[in-house]
């Protein structure tokens, strides 16, 4: 029987320190006030779309476009791809938030932290074998 081996870390990452932050239930730090913020907007945004009141074409193109985009996951359903006018604005390839919409047909996507355009499907998409383990 082999024994699980534990990497030991000086410290968090970034994403488990604003959790962790959150998890204080300290009802002053910005952390807290923002993940709500975040929540509300996907709520209320969730309720649009279930009521049919989709983003407008001049809505989808003031999104961040995400090209040559493919379903992944991570501990959670998202997408990965290379992203244009995003307001964090890293090049390279991104990989979404959780994906919580998928609308192919209306062309964009709603992840916990926003809206995608949907730009073209990647050409060579990643199988199974391809995924990180």
């Amino acid at each position: 029987m082999s024994s699980l081996r534990i990497k030991k870390s000086t410290k968090p990452s970034a994403r488990w320190q604003k959790w962790q932050a959150i998890t204080t239930l300290d009802d002053r730090d910005a952390a807290f006030d923002e993940e709500i913020e975040s929540l509300e907007r996907l709520v209320a945004d969730l309720k649009r779309i279930r009521f049919s009141d989709f983003p407008t074409s001049s809505d989808i193109e003031k999104m961040p476009v995400i090209n040559h985009w493919e379903m992944s996951r991570t501990m959670v359903p998202c997408l990965v791809g290379t992203v244009r006018k995003h307001a964090v604005g890293r090049p390279g390839v991104e990989v979404t938030s959780e994906l919580i919409v998928f609308a192919f047909d209306k062309g964009f996507a709603r992840t916990l932290s926003g809206f995608y355009a949907l730009g073209p499907e990647i050409d060579d998409p990643l199988t199974e074998e391809k995924l990180p383990k």
